[in-house]
């Protein structure tokens, strides 16, 4: 795309971080409007705004015009992830919240390996412009889908008072046997129907945990990032072929995904904050013994296959635990507000990679580094398993 516009390869950096800075943006102002419209409305929206945001871009001739529609479609995704969380988490039972929404969360790296996998032979076949055809054409159509045939969330329902024959006829499509109807009367929390400020999320008890699991977020998705970011060049540091290097990051992503799939399995344990602790303090742990140990091929992959398991899993499981921690009613503006923690520390970890090779470290070093945030994020969530403990204690009838 940058040889057709005629532009330098080294651009592609700021292409890269608008669609970053639009993604945290949108998840910071787009949260509050999803708990005032609805959960289905602002993922609708967000579809379709970032569908044709992308499919405008193979017609555009100039550098900016691509780099504000990058900025502007990650505004949209921002918005829609927030829908995607929270809609699931407001559906599935209490006992697999946590469990489906690690599930659909991990949904973004799988469509991130297919999309690499299959990208090349796409730009081959059809040029660069298709895979802008694709990915704006799917969740555009998608986005009409759901306007048609997604219901609303049924507890954003009831917190807002609406329509009850409309909550029964959903309720009833998820249990027929229900007794159920236009006449029932149901019960929920009161929420304001105008707005829910920021500073509901630091009210009733629920400001510790806010600061923390933001903390833990930012400093996780900082290391997971790091590591896509520079797993091979670490591995060129350690002396591997450059075919290696690229074969030890498919490792990490993997191994990220087994995580996931682990952690989806006990995110929905009362202890879920202590598990997704010790995630970190394993991936800490291994760090610092990488950092250690003799450096091999052998090494290096079993390190970063375990890296991979422990910290991309509990990376995710945190996305859950920060959805179940806010109530129905500002549960979008909460998971809006976590998730653009979560990609400032994306935007920051690359970054933090670029500046240990400007400084001159080796690759014990870098290493040494990394582990520290680990430990960092192992024990925020440790202190935000106290706080919620004490916030449902406090609540409790």
């Amino acid at each position: 795309m940058l040889r057709a516009l005629g532009e330098p390869i080294d651009r592609i950096g700021p292409l890269y971080s608008a669609g970053l800075l639009g993604f945290v943006l949108g998840g910071l102002l787009l949260g509050p409007l999803g708990d005032r419209i609805g959960r289905k409305w602002l993922l609708v929206g967000s579809l379709l705004a970032f569908g044709a945001g992308t499919l405008i871009i193979p017609g555009l001739r100039s550098f900016d015009a691509i780099l504000i529609a990058r900025l502007l479609s990650g505004f949209a995704f921002g918005g829609a992830s927030i829908s995607f969380v929270a809609i699931p988490a407001e559906y599935a039972p209490l006992r697999l919240r946590g469990r489906v929404v690690a599930l659909i969360w991990a949904g973004i790296p799988v469509g991130g390996t297919i999309g690499s996998l299959s990208g090349n032979a796409f730009i081959e076949a059809y040029g660069w412009q298709s895979l802008f055809w694709i990915g704006g054409g799917f969740p555009f159509l998608l986005g009409i889908v759901f306007a048609f045939w997604l219901p609303e969330s049924v507890g954003y329902l009831i917190v807002r008072g609406r329509d009850p024959g409309r909550i029964a006829r959903i309720l009833k499509k998820i249990a027929p046997a229900a007794a159920v109807g236009a006449d029932t009367r149901f019960v929920g929390h009161a929420a304001s129907a105008q707005r829910v400020p920021i500073g509901m999320l630091f009210a009733a008890g629920r400001g510790r945990g806010t600061f923390l699991i933001w903390t833990a977020l930012f400093l996780a998705y900082l290391i997971i990032n790091l590591m896509v970011a520079w797993t091979p060049a670490l591995l060129l540091q350690s002396g591997t072929t450059m075919g290696v290097a690229a074969l030890g990051l498919a490792a990490f992503n993997a191994c990220g995904l087994v995580g996931i799939f682990v952690y989806s399995l006990l995110v929905d344990r009362r202890a879920a904050p202590g598990l997704v602790a010790a995630g970190f303090l394993i991936g800490a742990v291994t760090v610092m013994l990488y950092a250690i140990l003799p450096v091999s091929t052998a090494v290096s992959f079993a390190a970063i296959a375990l890296i991979g398991i422990s910290i991309g899993g509990a990376g995710t499981a945190l996305i859950a635990v920060a959805a179940s921690f806010y109530p129905t009613a500002i549960r979008s503006t909460g998971v809006g507000w976590s998730l653009a923690f979560a990609r400032i520390g994306s935007i920051c970890g690359p970054l933090l990679g670029s500046l240990f090779f400007l400084l001159g470290m080796n690759l014990r070093m870098i290493l040494l580094t990394i582990a520290v945030p680990a430990l960092l994020t192992a024990g925020a969530m440790l202190l935000f398993g106290r706080a919620a403990r004490r916030l449902a204690a406090s609540v409790a009838p």
